[in-house]
């Protein structure tokens, strides 16, 4: 079931990041503090590499953004990376069943 971050805590806030990061083999995301909690899902996009002069080095960026989705499950909070199908149990993060038309 879809589901949103409740009473997010910066220990959760860090394994998200953490989380995320480690899907994307990259040291760190960036991401808002309301990520997951208004919708179950998140897109993360990737940081286009620039010159010394902030030109985008490839011209335009085109790569696809991230997808992730979190989910209720029995064991607690599932977050979910579809394009490769890996799932992650988040331990220091507390969700709730989405509602509305969002999730």
């Amino acid at each position: 079931m879809p589901a949103v971050i409740v009473g997010q805590t910066d220990r959760g806030r860090s394994e998200l990041s953490s989380v995320i990061s480690g899907a994307l083999h990259t040291d760190r995301v960036v991401l808002a503090d309301d990520a997951l909690a208004v919708t179950p899902s998140i897109a993360i996009g990737r940081t286009p590499l620039r010159d010394e002069r902030g030109l985008l080095l490839n011209g335009r960026e085109i790569a696809k953004p991230e997808i992730f989705q979190l989910y209720l499950v029995r064991r607690g909070c599932l977050l979910v990376h579809p394009k490769s199908g890996r799932a992650w149990v988040l331990r220091d993060v507390k969700c709730r069943a989405a509602v509305g038309p969002s999730g």
